[in-house]
């Protein structure tokens, strides 16, 4: 579909009851030189918006090939998390609102630079905070901006603080004043 289309910045493909999404999807955007002497195309893709559709199994390399991708929102589906699935590039990614139990930030290792990252609304359940926040994973990470909403109980959000701060991660708190019956960070 979108063969050729080298010099296309956004795709939104949001409410469209999306199911999968194949693994080339969008590799051919990226025309290649037939030799070495011939000027390689670069690929412009910032931004894709997936959100609100019923996407479960992501592919492994659907996005992990995408370089220039900044900006990906896959909020409101079903996913089931892989390693490597993004970007090194990737500085925003949006997963709210799917059905991610089992988190780690592991998963997003290979997305080095992410910057911005929503996970509101996720049902979290991991029985330890140092296995869905490592240490270590912060070390490579340069996240500064993480929503929380709704991913935990009280006690255990209460949890994450302790341990946000344990690993000088400098942390502000912003509660959302609409929603004052929920845990929300």
């Amino acid at each position: 579909l979108f063969f050729g289309a080298i010099s296309l910045r956004r795709v939104i493909l949001n409410n469209n009851q999306i199911t999968s999404i194949g693994k080339d999807s969008f590799k051919k955007m990226t025309v290649k030189p037939v030799t070495i002497y011939d000027n390689a195309f670069q690929q412009k893709l910032e931004e894709i918006d997936l959100s609100h559709n019923k996407l479960t199994n992501i592919q492994y390399g659907t996005f992990s090939q995408l370089d220039s991708l900044i900006i990906l929102n896959l909020k409101h589906n079903n996913i089931l998390l892989k390693y490597g699935l993004f970007p090194m590039m990737l500085k925003r990614l949006d997963l709210s609102y799917n059905q991610l139990k089992d988190f780690s930030l592991r998963q997003l290792l290979s997305s080095q630079l992410l910057e911005e990252l929503k996970l509101n609304g996720n049902p979290i359940q991991n029985a330890k905070v140092e296995e869905v926040f490592p240490e270590a994973i912060f070390q490579f990470m340069h996240v500064y901006r993480m929503e929380l909403s709704d991913c935990f109980g009280c006690m255990q959000l209460a949890d994450v603080l302790i341990h946000f701060k344990r690993i000088n991660r400098n942390i502000i708190v912003q509660f959302d004043s609409e929603r004052t019956n929920s845990s929300n960070i």
